[in-house]
């Protein structure tokens, strides 16, 4: 049975409780124990006076803080200025370098590619248009394409441009690095000419890189650089076209390998359909030995 906190003699009961609690003899502590109790007491005491006399420092810099301030300002001014960034980022891809009086015009790529040496070779009928020779892929050699050079020279005709002004150089390059040889073998064969490249207008600063890795200081000063705009987009809205961008990172990708790594190795000879068979033929009848 529980005691009722009304009951007359709790007060009494627990007074007795503390006098024997006063009477028990108390417990001692180990030898050693004090002194250790004292030396620690003392080293607070010691620490707390240091901490006391020393000169209160600066509050030491939030680098979060400002870091994260950092970032919202950065952000800011990409969502603020984010046009004249992603402009100058295409306008490093683009080269315009026309210098002198032309005697020449090549073209290489770029929309109204056509047009525009049209329109060059009527403000001076004694140019000469070049247009390399490519190399036939298998529906060419089948018959079913026409030439690259074939189809050049019908757009030229048909705005006016006679075929005796245009003319073909080279032999079956697969590539930019093998035309710009066959430039140069060009240019070494008409030393007074200037050429005028025309090209697409994101892969001008790439191939003017490779045309230096190919020509040389001489043939290099003789040579300009009309980069076309696309129908499309140019360096102030490719963004907001899905070709445009895929035009912008492959230049970058593409002007990024021949800084770094220049003209790819040589590639192997490509096959007739009767060296293909002749091939067969041999693999065949050396397995069946």
């Amino acid at each position: 049975m529980g005691l009722s906190p009304y009951w007359p003699g709790r007060q009494s009961h627990f007074r007795g409780l503390r006098r024997e609690n006063r009477d028990r003899p108390r417990e001692r502590l180990p030898a050693g124990w004090g002194r250790m109790m004292e030396a620690s007491s003392d080293r607070v005491t010691n620490r707390q006076a240091a901490e006391g006399a020393r000169p209160v420092s600066a509050r030491r810099p939030r680098w979060g803080l400002w870091a994260a301030a950092a970032a919202l300002v950065l952000v800011v001014a990409v969502a603020v200025g984010h046009g004249a960034i992603l402009r100058a980022l295409a306008e490093a891809l683009i080269v315009q370098r026309e210098e002198g009086f032309p005697d020449a015009v090549w073209l290489v790529s770029g929309d109204h590619r056509f047009q525009t040496a049209a329109e060059l070779y009527f403000e001076d009928p004694r140019r000469v248009i070049l247009v390399g020779r490519r190399f036939p892929d298998r529906l060419v050699e089948l018959g079913i394409l026409p030439r690259l050079e074939e189809v050049a020279r019908a757009r030229l005709e048909q705005r006016g441009v006679p075929a005796s002004a245009v003319e073909l150089f080279g032999e079956s390059c697969r590539d930019t690095w093998e035309s710009g040889r066959a430039l140069r073998a060009w240019m070494q064969a008409h030393p007074d000419s200037q050429v005028l490249v025309v090209c697409e207008r994101f892969r001008s600063r790439q191939l003017l890189a490779t045309l230096r890795q190919v020509l040389g200081p001489e043939e290099m000063a003789r040579i300009g650089i009309r980069a076309l705009r696309d129908y499309r987009y140019d360096e102030t809205d490719w963004w907001k076209v899905r070709s445009g961008v895929k035009q912008f990172v492959a230049a970058w990708l593409g002007l990024g390998c021949v800084w770094a790594f220049g003209e790819p190795s040589p590639r192997p000879p490509v096959w007739s359909a009767e060296e293909y068979e002749a091939q067969i033929a041999r693999c065949v009848g050396g397995a069946s030995r």
